[in-house]
């Protein structure tokens, strides 16, 4: 009995077809696909998001961290509850298959996290360590959520009074001495009750919105270094109420 001939592996990937290739299977009424003889970059890579030869001019790599901070204080100006969602932004320009590391001084605070197909999990789950090899260009490598946060970079300072059928209402924001992280875009809202009629609000920084459902939105981005931005306003009050 003969022995079975030895097979080698076949790189070739059946080509997409193009019209001079549908009008020959047309005329000839062969409907076979051409192959063809090489595979696209990315399917020969051992890493489907990562192409064979990046075309890179330079050999660097930036990591942003981009936090967003959800936070609820009472009319005395003292925390409720304090949320952080951040997520980790990379752009890499490295050339062959980088081998990148990525640690935190304190993972133990992150929550609900979510990474990018590139991120090896067992290093993660064993030691809390983001073992990759990046994508070409920019990328999103991982997001996630601290919660219970005691202490926020920025103050707020509501003042209420009322009398006769009218409330006063004044709020001031601030920096908490130097956070040592730029904050790029503050909003501050809070929901006005059922008895208001009507209200006029205006700051001296910033946009003042009343929304739909009576949430009043004060939109300030970047806090100025020459002042502080401040709301102030009146709200009318429905008749009967003082």
């Amino acid at each position: 009995m003969a022995s079975p001939l030895p097979l080698s592996p076949i790189s070739s990937r059946i080509s997409s077809p193009n019209l001079v290739t549908k009008v020959l299977h047309a005329v000839t009424g062969n409907s076979s696909p051409s192959v063809s003889p090489t595979l696209p970059h990315a399917a020969a890579s051992t890493v489907p998001w990562r192409s064979t030869h990046p075309k890179t001019t330079t050999n660097e790599v930036y990591v942003n961290l981009v936090e967003q901070l959800d936070a609820s204080v009472n009319r005395n100006g003292n925390l409720r509850r304090c949320q952080v969602y951040g997520e980790i932004q990379v752009n890499s320009s490295l050339p062959g298959f980088p081998d990148l590391t990525l640690s935190f001084t304190n993972p133990s605070l992150l929550n609900d996290v979510r990474f990018h197909p590139c991120v090896r999990f067992r290093p993660w789950e064993s030691s809390q360590v983001l073992s990759f090899v990046p994508p070409d260009g920019h990328f999103k490598l991982m997001t996630y959520r601290v919660k219970e946060i005691k202490k926020i970079p920025i103050y707020v300072k509501p003042q209420l009074t009322s009398d006769s059928g009218n409330c006063w209402i004044s709020a001031l924001v601030g920096v908490r001495n130097d956070p040592g992280k730029t904050i790029d875009s503050i909003i501050v809202e809070f929901q006005l009750p059922p008895c208001i009629t009507s209200a006029d609000l205006t700051s001296n920084h910033g946009t003042v919105d009343i929304l739909a459902d009576k949430t009043c939105r004060w939109s300030i981005g970047q806090i100025p270094k020459d002042k502080l931005p401040s709301l102030s306003g009146n709200l009318v009050l429905e008749p009967g109420l003082d």
